[in-house]
């Protein structure tokens, strides 16, 4: 029992080719769409299949705040194809391993997890029911580096369970802010700490 309101936040989590899924998650307030998810799209074909999502969320009435994708590996070309279309000004490339100064969280990954925690810690939220995405949201483990929040990488987390978190990074990434686009790169870190479960 929640009330749909405010615009609609789209997470693009983009896949290299294998068994790894490009994943669209839509988030409008506490309520989040059952997510889309494809394999073997290439760049354009995962840009107009976002652009046919957002066109769809708008015939709904809904108007559509922010587009986020993730620039730290194969979401460019999906990038630079939604920046040439209708939706240019509401597209945000993002670096998730850029650095924070917030004193909390080691870097931009970390702060959208922490984020979503609070989002999901502040009920109702309405999420599908997808078991892939809540597996994914509640395994994703997390260390700390010099006193600040960074969460497990991708690449430790698929050795880990034989698959990338691609439903829990779609969520995630609509929790960035639109009006930043942090433009540092991120920057090699050393080894992790134990791990905990999130």
């Amino acid at each position: 029992d929640i009330e749909i309101i405010g615009h609609w936040h789209i997470g693009v989590d983009a896949a290299h080719f294998g068994d790894d899924e490009s994943v669209i998650h839509m988030r409008r307030g506490r309520f989040n769409m059952p997510q889309i998810k494809r394999r073997g799209l290439d760049g354009t074909q995962l840009a107009g299949l976002v652009e046919e999502q957002c066109r769809t969320l708008e015939a709904s009435g809904g108007h559509i705040c922010s587009i986020t994708i993730e620039l730290d590996g194969p979401g460019v070309s999906c990038y630079d194809h939604l920046r040439l279309g209708k939706y240019r000004p509401l597209v945000n490339g993002i670096h998730t391993g850029a650095r924070q100064s917030d004193d909390a969280n080691y870097n931009l990954r970390a702060l959208l997890w922490r984020r979503a925690k609070e989002y999901l810690q502040d009920k109702p939220v309405h999420l599908p029911n997808d078991q892939d995405l809540r597996i994914q949201i509640s395994s994703m483990l997390y260390s700390f580096k010099d006193g600040l929040l960074l969460m497990q990488k991708k690449p430790e987390y698929k050795k880990m369970y034989g698959r990338s978190p691609d439903s829990a990074d779609a969520f995630i990434l609509t929790m960035a802010d639109p009006k930043k686009n942090p433009s540092r790169k991120p920057s090699q870190s050393s080894g992790n700490s134990s791990w905990v479960d999130f």
